[in-house]
């Protein structure tokens, strides 16, 4: 079977007004990123988005 797309999705947590709510962004990653480098990616992008996040998650989907 081969790759048709594969995004990277990015879920964190930020505090407002003393609640911790979840966001999160998705983007499409070429075809052949392996996934630890999708995670590095992923990484680097939760540090550029917001500096007060309290905890994040990656997740990278494969559509056949």
């Amino acid at each position: 079977m081969t790759v048709k797309q594969k995004r990277l999705k990015l879920n964190y947590e930020v505090e407002s007004n003393g609640k911790q709510v979840t966001k999160s962004y998705g983007f499409d990653i070429a075809k052949n990123v392996d996934k630890s480098v999708a995670k590095e990616v992923g990484e680097v992008l939760s540090t550029l988005i917001k500096d007060d996040i309290v905890s994040y998650s990656l997740t990278t989907t494969e559509v056949l």
